[in-house]
């Protein structure tokens, strides 16, 4: 054979150089980083934008809220300055304040009745007054204060309230310029190229601009109709500005607004320059890749070519059995030291061949007979019944493409070990060095790649059988598909080591995470714990259900994942208890700042099944001092800075600090000693007298609780009512201190009720009708006698449920009347949805009286809706006489406080009322 005809072969049909192979291993070995560098680069790039966008939304909703609450203080403040004080005066009295308080700089007051809308609800018109007339239609229709859109020429807003005055509903204005309610502060050398942020009305018209603010208020924005159209109340859009410049704008919808809309801007230039500039960066740098692997692949088959067709022309000497005494491969040294290494096995197996091939011919017909048998056997079932030598090569495998889905010869020679995971791959190798060593059995579990791609765990056993007359040895063996049992075992220690809700790492797992993340401690490389715990997470389940409890705690999970950073650690203890590892620490302050985001993140809103939901959170940190620190002191220190958080008024975050610990054990040891309390009978029930204020006697008494400490005195319960409440002693408490008064009481004159605070375990707990029902049977108490008390800020959390408890028991006959009334306007409505039988004014707004015309309004405004309303108006706290004078004169019912004396204990009260008199002088000090 000739050199032309051994490059014919080369080239025959179906077949490629060896360079064409060359390069296209170059390529093979190029792309997939090409690929995945595109991927990543244009990932990032879409990133990038997606980042300018809400980037973009959080500034407009940071400003939405913003102006929302400005909006809600000046209504509120008008609503209240508005209340009925004498008809023309009083509209006169707020226009002079108004001038003279600086609040509202130009506000113009105006006033007039609501019967005067009749026939003139049109949209765009005024009333007599001024005023818009759909906001005054509204108003008066609803009865809540509004704000208007623009009025023009000159541009003004107007608050609208409505007020009752001599018994006709009288509409009250406030006209004031828009930068008054809406003002954006100017951006310091701006230009076009700068954010731009504008606040607009209901209807397309500027109310306040960041940018030319003076010349811009009361124009139409362009590109109105792309807003007013969005079905939802925020989102990005593409418009262009007033000086007709693109832009990127994203719009959150104000709340308690006709319409109103902020937006915040960047040009369109500039907004899509970052991710542009990344994606030619990309185009650029594989173009050049790919021209430098083609180079490199031409000079490597120069390389390669010329031996390999040396060795060709030997190895086709030797399989025609013939060999040449001047062979040019003898004559000839091949460069490549593999290569030379080739040729001269093959020189040496030509000798070897004709034996071979006789030995084959023998084994032949025996061997087919045994590969139909087992072969059988394999393809009934996942199983692979395989042969093979000692050093790993397969020369059977039935049944393999039954369990992987590729063909049987894929898995020939060595072509297995190359479908193992590579995680698996050196246990594999090492079995095979084993087997080589002389081990005689084998077993052993590894993942296979199969038809689709992904992998699945057989695990592998064979013997090893020696045969008579044969130069090796043969291995035989099964591999058996054992994918579903392993992935049930992976997910059972999954679950072991992780919270089954939030899928974050638990306890367990934190606790050897963090001992890991101890040992790469540095000076420059620090680490601290941070614990969570979410404030008022308890109301939200209790008042939507453990649904909506999880869906909260889900939410909160996604939040820490995005305040955390890469190699941080976010695992959930357990409840609403959640522990960070901040690891990379360069000092406290890193820590501190991720402790204030994770507040700022929790302490946002959230939207659950149609409800805006508001909790808060706390964190304690810990920070380690060195390696060597015990990760389990750590999470406990952090889990007292984290209680000092708390106490401090929640919402906030706190370092440990060495003297926390012994707080923490003198909070421990009260714990114990209030737990103890009540079965020690250390509790004791006094009485402040109830007076009324018309006839000037005594007509009650309400319930005081001191605890006898044995060593610190009388302890006021209002004083370890939170820690009460937190391990589960103001329950049982509670149901004693009403069974207690109901005896004592009983023994009264019949005249005298007996007022009882409830908490709001008591209130949703729906045995405790008939704890109540049982405390007025075994005393003899009339039910008309009793009076419960329960706080306004037990209702307006609770909702339906709390009404419903109340209902169930004024069922029974006792009155019931609502404590601390006012210090939450949410709570209003519920005097019209339960007919409670006295309303106790909040007692901060008593302290008032007197000093600041505030306190007095507010009284006077309280009082009258009681009386309005039929409800019995009561005040506590009445310690001076200036507080009794002005609660007299606004017909206030009952009053109590020390000017009428000190609280009495039990055993003065019995056998009826001591001193029925009215005592108008403070007590001495």
């Amino acid at each position: 054979m000739n050199w032309q005809d051994l490059q014919y072969r080369l080239r025959g049909r179906g077949r490629r150089r060896l360079r064409t192979y060359l390069v296209a291993l170059v390529l093979a070995t190029l792309v997939p980083t090409l690929v995945a560098g595109a991927f990543a680069l244009w990932r990032t790039a879409d990133s990038y934008r997606e980042a300018s966008g809400n980037r973009l939304a959080d500034t407009a909703r940071t400003l939405a809220h913003a102006i929302e609450r400005n909006l809600g203080s000046k209504t509120a403040l008008v609503q209240a300055l508005a209340a009925p004080s004498g008809g023309a005066a009083g509209i006169a009295g707020l226009q002079e304040w108004l001038d003279g308080s600086g609040l509202l700089p130009g506000a113009l007051v105006v006033s007039e009745p609501a019967s005067a809308l009749t026939g003139r609800d049109g949209a765009g018109l005024l009333t007599a007054a001024g005023l818009p007339a759909d906001t005054a239609s509204a108003v008066t229709a609803s009865g809540r204060p509004a704000v208007s859109n623009l009025l023009v020429d000159p541009p003004r807003l107007a608050i609208v309230t409505r007020q009752v005055r001599r018994g006709e509903p009288v509409l009250v204005g406030v006209l004031v310029p828009p930068h008054q309610l809406v003002d954006l502060a100017p951006q310091d050398g701006a230009t076009q190229a700068s954010m731009l942020v504008a606040v607009t009305d209901g209807n397309g018209r500027l109310l306040a601009r960041s940018r030319d603010a003076a010349s811009m208020v009361g124009r139409m924005v362009p590109d109105w109709v792309k807003v007013s159209s969005h079905p939802e109340t925020h989102g990005l859009f593409e418009a262009r500005t007033a000086e007709g410049l693109p832009i990127k704008f994203a719009f959150q919808r104000l709340a308690g607004t006709p319409g109103w809309v902020v937006v915040a801007g960047e040009p369109l230039d500039t907004f899509n320059a970052g991710w542009q500039d990344l994606r030619r960066q990309l185009l650029l740098g594989g173009a050049v890749a790919v021209s430098l692997a083609l180079l490199m692949a031409v000079w490597l088959a120069r390389q390669v070519l010329h031996p390999v067709a040396l060795l060709a022309r030997d190895a086709e000497h030797a399989a025609e059995g013939r060999r040449s005494a001047a062979s040019p491969v003898e004559a000839t040294t091949i460069a490549i030291q593999e290569f030379e290494a080739l040729r001269e096995r093959i020189e040496g197996s030509q000798a070897a061949l004709h034996q071979r091939a006789e030995d084959a011919r023998r084994n032949a017909e025996a061997l087919a007979v045994s590969e139909r048998r087992y072969r059988t056997l394999a393809q009934a079932g996942a199983l692979v019944l395989w042969r093979g030598t000692t050093d790993g090569l397969l020369f059977a495998a039935a049944g393999w493409e039954a369990v992987t889905g590729q063909p049987e010869a894929r898995a020939l020679g060595f072509g297995w070990i190359e479908q193992v995971h590579d995680a698996e791959r050196p246990s594999v190798n090492a079995m095979l060095g084993e087997i080589a060593a002389g081990r005689r059995e084998m077993d052993v579990e590894f993942r296979l790649k199969v038809r689709d791609g992904s992998w699945r765990w057989v695990r592998v056993r064979g013997v090893l059988v020696d045969e008579p007359g044969r130069p090796r040895s043969e291995w035989v063996g099964v591999l058996e598909d054992i994918d579903e049992r392993r992935r049930a075992q992976a997910h059972v220690a999954h679950l072991a080591h992780h919270d089954p809700l939030t899928a974050l790492p638990n306890r367990t797992r934190f606790r050897v995470r963090l001992a890991e993340a101890l040992t790469r401690v540095t000076d420059g490389d620090g680490l601290a714990v941070l614990y969570v715990d979410l404030d008022r997470f308890k109301e939200v389940n209790d008042t939507l259900g453990h649904p909506a409890g999880d869906a909260l705690l889900l939410a909160v999970t996604q939040r820490l994942a995005h305040v955390v950073r890469d190699g941080d650690l976010v695992a959930r203890l357990g409840g609403d208890e959640f522990a960070i590892v901040q690891s990379g620490l360069a000092g406290p302050r890193d820590a501190e700042h991720l402790a204030d985001r994770i507040v700022s993140a929790l302490g946002a809103p959230y939207e659950l099944n149609g409800h805006q939901v508001g909790i808060g959170a706390s964190v304690g940190i810990m920070v380690a001092a060195s390696r060597d620190a015990d990760p389990d002191r750590l999470l406990a220190c952090a889990d007292m800075a984290l209680y000092g958080a708390k106490q401090a008024g929640r919402g906030r975050y706190r370092f440990f600090e060495p003297d926390m610990e012994v707080r923490l054990q003198a909070r421990r040891e009260l714990e114990r000693e209030l737990g103890q309390a009540l079965a020690r009978h250390e509790f004791e029930v006094s009485y402040e007298p109830v007076v009324n204020v018309r006839f000037g006697t005594v007509c009650g008494y309400e319930a005081k609780v001191h605890w006898r400490h044995p060593r610190r005195g009388p302890v006021e319960l209002q004083e370890v009512h939170g820690l009460a409440d937190e391990i589960g002693v103001l329950r049982p408490l509670g149901d004693w201190i009403l069974r207690q008064a109901c005896q004592d009481a009983a023994r009264w004159s019949d005249d005298l009720r007996l007022s009882v605070d409830i908490t709001a375990g008591q209130l949703e707990d729906p045995a405790f009708p008939g704890v109540v029902a049982e405390a007025l049977q075994r005393s003899g108490l009339g039910a008309g006698r009793l009076e419960l008390e329960v706080g306004e800020h037990v209702l307006s959390g609770g909702g339906e449920r709390m009404l419903a408890a109340l209902h169930r028991l004024k069922d029974l006959g006792v009155r019931i009347a609502i404590d601390q009334f006012g210090s939450n306007r949410s709570a209003l409505g519920l005097l019209g949805r339960f007919p409670f039988d006295k309303v106790k004014i909040e007692e901060s707004f008593v302290r008032q009286v007197g000093l600041d015309k505030e306190g007095d309004a507010m009284v006077r405004a309280l009082t009258t809706l009681c009386d309005t309303l039929g409800i019995a108006s009561a005040a506590s706290g009445v310690d001076v006489q200036r507080q009794l004078d002005l609660l007299s004169s606004e017909e206030c019912v009952e009053v109590q406080g020390r000017l009428f004396g000190s609280i009495r204990r039990a055993a003065d009260l019995a056998g009826g009322l001591v001193d029925g008199a009215l005592a108008t002088a403070p007590p001495p000090a």
